[in-house]
């Protein structure tokens, strides 16, 4: 601070005339009055103070010293004011990238799929800013969980495809964002079926860069198939490893197949047997490839428990999107579905055709969520964003 404040010559006059006015009528009345003294004696040590400051020649070093310091606070004022301007701008160059990239991957010519009602509801975008946040210092991960994943990587997958764009597209808009989009985006893949987990492995270490990719070998159950919550092993029915599970050719045979039939794997025999007439045309015989083995499974919860990635360990984020394709027994899962659980994701796509979907979209909507038929799926889409911490999940009965 500067040690020689100069008072304006109105303040002394002001600080006089107060000084005579409480005299002339506290003492000279003989009225003693504490509070006149009190006013009295501030203002004689005002004056006095002033008057002795004043008279200081302060050295020149302070001087300058003092002058560095105002202009040191002046600088980090004008620091704050512009960081909180920047935050402003931050948030409207997020919102500005998002949608660009909604435009750039979201084209509403396409037909009536998972990936345009996505888009509808704003996934990209939602998607795109929480990359952009967390290349700013944002601690919420995104986690993708696909269920029945099967090798990964089809031609026909437009979420395949659409994801892979919306990573790269953010990260053309905003190189800032690589870490963030390559190391904080997670999609886990989920196939029960040995030989299809084997052609996704490969496909994985193919796509590496895209993201963070892992997966996991094992069958999705309903939370409530298990009292004590541990996973079983279960019997498994696919098709004979001789049929390539990308491009349907039967080394076996020397014929090929739908590009789909390996899919077509399940607890059940029934999607296999539903398919027969596709083996029947081209003269083989359905039962000669089907394999009975024997997989892990693991519930909904558990599997969550054990895919998501977070990073902050005092708050649970959900999964963002949810993919599940398990022929016909997606409704189940589903319904298995703790209403309290902190993995209920912002988005859900199920496939409809082979279950009840009428119970299953009940129960969302009993949850939370807003229900949008996508062609063969189900679009589910979370009416409020959750975030469990985690002493409120500790206390769930899940």
């Amino acid at each position: 601070m500067v040690l020689k404040p100069a008072l304006s010559n109105s303040f002394k006059n002001g600080a006089f005339f107060l000084f005579m006015k409480e005299t002339r009528t506290g003492l000279l009345r003989h009225r003693p009055d504490y509070r006149v003294v009190f006013h009295i004696a501030v203002l004689t040590i005002i004056l006095f103070s002033i008057v002795t400051i004043r008279t200081i020649d302060l050295p020149a070093d302070f001087k300058e010293a003092n002058k560095a310091t105002v202009k040191a606070a002046e600088t980090t004022k004008e620091n704050l004011t512009v960081s909180v301007h920047d935050d402003g701008n931050t948030r409207n160059t997020n919102e500005n990238i998002a949608k660009k990239v909604h435009n750039l991957i979201c084209d509403e010519k396409k037909g009536n799929n998972a990936w345009k009602g996505l888009c509808s509801q704003n996934f990209v975008t939602v998607s795109s800013q929480r990359i952009l946040e967390n290349s700013q210092g944002g601690d919420e991960d995104i986690n993708i969980v696909q269920i029945g994943a099967h090798t990964g990587w089809e031609e026909n997958d437009l979420i395949a495809t659409g994801l892979s764009r919306l990573l790269d597209e953010t990260i053309a808009l905003d190189p800032n964002t690589y870490k963030a989009a390559r190391e904080h985006f997670h999609w886990i893949f989920v196939e029960p079926s040995p030989t299809n987990f084997k052609r996704l492995s490969v496909n994985l270490k193919k796509h590496s860069d895209v993201c963070d990719m892992r997966g996991i070998n094992a069958a999705v159950v309903s939370d409530t198939l298990t009292n004590d919550g541990k996973d079983l092993n279960m019997t498994f029915y696919s098709i004979r490893d001789t049929i390539d599970p990308e491009t349907g050719y039967d080394s076996l045979s020397g014929k090929t197949l739908p590009k789909y039939i390996t899919q077509v794997s399940s607890f059940s025999k029934k999607p296999i047997m539903h398919n027969q007439g596709q083996f029947r045309k081209i003269g083989l015989n359905v039962h000669d490839y089907i394999v009975e083995t024997h997989v892990d499974t693991k519930t909904y919860s558990n599997l969550m428990k054990e895919a998501l990635v977070r990073r902050n360990s005092e708050k649970i984020v959900p999964p963002l999107l949810v993919l599940i394709d398990t022929e016909g027994f997606d409704c189940e899962i589903i319904k298995g579905i703790p209403p309290l659980s902190p993995y209920l994701p912002n988005y859900l796509v199920y496939e409809n055709k082979q279950c009840n979907s009428t119970e299953s979209n009940e129960y969302l909507k009993s949850m939370g969520y807003n229900i949008y038929p996508v062609g063969e799926d189900t679009l589910a889409v979370k009416k409020v964003k959750a975030i469990v911490t985690t002493q409120n999940y500790q206390s769930m009965k899940i």
